[in-house]
């Protein structure tokens, strides 16, 4: 900038304060413009070319799906024309095994379909009842038209998808009998809320998603704003930015046919997170020119009138001596950091983003939801989602967590211990393969896809890393090469299974799925399951310890092997819990056998495994066990005492006779009797008579002879008893109380 002076040396000193202030407005007003223009509507445009990608492989998985789905029903559907038919079902005398048989592929298909909530077969020819997974279960006479118009079929096909008042349901007629005005219908109620959770993985912090199925009805679910929008929102619009409730909103709609029935997919983005700073960054500049604009006509009005000296003098006042050569640009270039910033961290999105797609793709592919898919198919959809598959083949390693190596170092949080075990592994993984994918996790087990050649060391590092991390010895499994990727998920569950091969030896293991082995099951200790069953009914815990111990000595000196010791607890542990089911004890009282099996699985040791036996399981069965014959006991003696104030005048009645009654031993009748009662069995019958004899003494006129009758005595006896209880005759005590 030059000197004040030479502002001077050409037109007035009025003309150069304004010239000089439109060399800096205009700049300003420029670079304003063009980085509105030239910024917001690239990162606005390039985010939602991202979002629009995202969202259509989304809604093309779901399509799949849904077009699976719809193919498995009609087959099942064909076999109830072909194989049962609707002449037969809708007999009144249809059989129970029928109904039981397709109760039971009723329930197949409800739980072999994702989006499936419940699959039913619907009858209105004659009597009105539907078909469920749980059995036959009629319609009343009152809802039977409203039933059959919900699931009748209008597009003049065998199939349609419609909204009833259970939801979006997929119905299909399998009455070959009336194919007007058909009778019986197959019915799929969709799982609204599954298919919106999938659809929700497009969804961005602050965005929301809806699902249309019906153009007609516009039949809406998903977030309340979505349906607020869509209210207003033209239904023949695929993509708009529109506003609400003051912010910007991308609404992205993906459409696909569903027999006759369109269906939309909408997803919405806030676009004011994305492109505000720079907007900001726009207004500022745009102020910043309005506010030079001013100052320089008020300054040119005002210096106008003056002498250079005194604006000299003033703007030295309020810059310094220096005024006129300072150029700062600190605020813009603190703008355009900001902006850096933000544009970063919108790369980062759209990096994760990716990468959430890349790995959700290999897990479906590994759990099976693929299968109908040609090796090129999987290829290709793999391709589109971002896998690079040069390596050509792959692995799969199942690594798991075991005992604890030093018991003298501080234990770690399970939570943080699986949290540990994931990040370590895929560090590794990293290192060592082209491409790695986590497909499956649970406690101190994990599952990793790997791609391309292993390097050296591989399993030395996890070795090295998770015992001196995570205290803990580990166990690996790994799987052969593949190239193939049908093959994936019989590749992972083959592998997940192989972990039944390592031995119980606190040591890391490696274990190879071409490994030969096999699984014949070891000689099992019946005699030491005797003496267990044993010192767990009479609960002598000394004696138990002792056995199991034994047990498990006797188990492994037979195979060490996982799946050895699997099968012998699982031996052990049917007959524990058959002799409990006799006993009344309900299984929901102790730890369920898929528990213990899973427990056991990440236990190395042989003490630590019969420790576990003994204290989880054994010791507090033994515990529950006492409970409930303690229970069973004092129920049984207050039965009988019943009994006895029932049938106490029977002269035969006695310990003898009412044990036979009760089928139970005369030696355990009177030791529990005396124990839960507080008093002999005999004491308690002649109390009984003794307290019935003196009411007929008081009560009636009677002869004493005729009462001792009654309450089951000769009348001798009863005479010397009655004066030995109460200190006089029966005569006696009838005068006294006269």
């Amino acid at each position: 900038m030059k000197k004040v002076s030479a502002f001077f040396s050409k037109g007035g000193y009025q003309r150069q304060i304004r010239l000089t202030s439109l060399w800096i407005m205009i700049p300003l007003l420029l670079t304003s413009i063009l980085v509105r223009f030239l910024l917001v509507g690239p990162v606005q445009n390039a985010y939602q070319r991202q979002h629009d990608k995202q969202v259509r492989a989304v809604v093309e998985n779901i399509n799949q799906q849904l077009s699976q789905m719809e193919v498995s029903l009609s087959v099942w559907g064909r076999y109830l024309q072909e194989n049962i038919g609707p002449e037969a079902l809708t007999t009144d005398d249809t059989d129970y095994q029928k109904i039981k048989s397709i109760s039971q592929d009723l329930f197949y298909l409800d739980n072999s379909q994702t989006y499936v909530k419940s699959v039913q077969v619907y009858n209105f020819n004659g009597e009105v009842f539907r078909l469920a997974s749980g059995g036959k279960y009629y319609i009343s006479p009152d809802n039977e038209r409203k039933v059959y118009n919900d699931f009748s079929i209008d597009n003049k096909r065998q199939y349609q998808w419609k909204m009833s008042d259970q939801g979006l349901i997929f119905t299909q007629n399998v009455d070959t009998l009336t194919k007007e005005a058909p009778q019986l219908f197959l019915v799929a109620v969709i799982d609204e809320e599954k298919l919106l959770n999938l659809f929700n993985n497009t969804k961005t912090p602050g965005g929301y998603s809806a699902i249309a199925f019906d153009d007609e009805n516009r039949s809406l679910i998903g977030d309340t704003q979505a349906i607020d929008i869509l209210k207003d929102l033209p239904q023949d619009n695929d993509n708009e930015v529109i506003r609400y409730q003051g912010d910007d909103i991308s609404v992205t709609r993906v459409d696909f046919e569903r027999l006759s029935q369109t269906w939309h997919f909408y997803s919405m983005v806030p676009l004011n997170t994305i492109t505000e700073p720079v907007k900001d960054f726009s207004r500022s500049l745009i102020f910043i020119s309005i506010f030079v604009l001013i100052i320089t006509f008020i300054l040119s009005q005002y210096f106008a009138k003056k002498q250079y000296k005194p604006f000299e003098e003033t703007m030295t006042s309020m810059f310094g001596q220096e005024w006129n050569e300072r150029e700062d640009l600190n605020f813009l270039k603190n703008k355009w950091q900001e902006m850096n910033i933000e544009q970063g961290k919108l790369q980062k999105i759209a990096v994760e983003s990716t990468k959430s797609t890349k790995q959700s793709v290999l897990r479906r592919l590994s759990q099976g939801y693929y299968g109908y898919m040609q090796e090129s198919e999987l290829v290709e959809l793999l391709e589109k989602n971002h896998w690079s598959l040069q390596a050509g083949s792959y692995q799969i390693y199942y690594i798991q967590l075991n005992d604890v190596i030093d018991g003298r170092k501080a234990k770690l949080g399970e939570d943080f211990m699986d949290f540990a075990l994931e990040n370590i592994v895929l560090e590794i993984s990293k290192n060592h393969f082209e491409e790695i994918a986590l497909l499956y996790e649970k406690e101190m087990t994990i599952t990793i896809f790997a791609m391309g050649e292993k390097k050296s060391l591989y399993v030395q590092t996890l070795y090295a890393q998770l015992n001196k991390v995570l205290n803990r010895y580990v166990t690996v499994v790994e799987s052969k090469e593949e190239n193939k990727f049908k093959c994936l998920p019989t590749l992972v569950s083959k592998t997940n299974q192989r972990i039944c091969y390592q031995t119980l030896t606190a040591e890391n293991q490696w274990i190879e799925t071409e490994e030969k082995g096999n699984f014949l099951a070891p000689r099992y200790p019946i005699y030491l399951e005797s003496m267990i069953i044993t010192a767990l009914k009479n609960y002598r815990l000394d004696e138990l310890q002792e056995n199991t111990d034994q047990f498990i000595v006797e188990i492994l000196k037979e195979d060490s092997r996982q799946f050895a010791f699997d099968h012998a607890i699982g031996r052990l542990y049917d007959t524990v819990s058959y002799q409990l089911n006799e006993n009344g004890v309900s299984s929901i009282d102790y730890l369920d056998k898929v528990i213990v099996l899973e427990r056991v699985k990440h236990i190395l040791c042989p003490k630590r495994l019969s420790q576990f036996l003994y204290q989880e399981f054994l010791k507090p069965i033994s515990m529950l066990w006492q409970e409930k014959i303690t229970d069973s006991t004092h129920e049984l003696m207050q039965e009988i005492a019943l009994y006895i104030q029932k049938e106490f005048q029977n002269e035969q009645i006695s310990l003898e006779t009412v044990a036979d009654e009760f089928h139970i031993d005369p030696v355990f009748l009177s030791k529990e009797f005396k124990r839960i009662k507080n008093i002999n069995f005999i004491d308690y019958l002649t109390d009984i008579r003794i307290a019935e004899a003196k009411r007929l003494l008081l009560e009636t006129d009677d002869k004493i002879n005729v009462i001792a009758d009654n309450i089951g005595y000769n009348p001798s006896y009863f005479n010397r008893l009655f004066k030995k209880i109460t200190g006089v005759t029966p005569g006696q005590f009838r005068k006294s109380s006269a």
